[in-house]
């Protein structure tokens, strides 16, 4: 069996599997937890992207929490996701100078957990993918942004 092969079969303690995209890179997402209010849901989901460039030896590895809403909020002040009325939106912005971000997933938890109550381990998947890695001889690079990707 391949690396992508071990990838494709592998199962999780979480529902969701990776599935090879039209770029050749594989793809897993999970919704992890959902969260409805008066006429607003919003809902969370992990996503990991991996590439495999067999010329490099190096497997590619991308992940996210990502939080998606819609509906209609309206703004009781007792609670931070909900306190304003209408359609909002959150930039983040952080500097890279000095070296890659550490602890995004972790962060990003503890940020999501104010808002939802969920019991995910995302660290069986980076865990599963540098031991992959490993037992092909391959070395694993965590990138920023999906889009970096795209560029291996």
């Amino acid at each position: 069996m391949g690396m992508k092969e071990e990838f494709l079969s592998k199962k999780f303690s979480f529902p969701g599997s990776f599935l090879e995209q039209r770029d050749r890179s594989l793809l897993l997402t999970s919704i992890i937890a959902e969260r409805k209010v008066f006429l607003s849901k919003k809902v969370l989901t992990y996503r990991c992207r991996v590439k495999v460039n067999d010329s490099e030896k190096k497997v590619y590895f991308f992940e996210i929490l990502d939080e998606r809403g819609s509906g209609i909020t309206m703004g009781s002040g007792d609670d931070e996701t909900f306190s304003t009325p209408g359609f909002g939106f959150k930039v983040e912005k952080y500097n890279t100078t000095n070296g890659t971000r550490r602890g995004t997933i972790e962060e990003q938890s503890v940020l999501f957990g104010k808002n939802y109550t969920y019991s995910f381990n995302w660290n069986e998947v980076k865990d599963f993918a540098t031991e992959t890695a490993s037992k092909f001889g391959y070395q694993i690079e965590f990138v920023l942004g999906e889009g970096a990707l795209q560029k291996k």
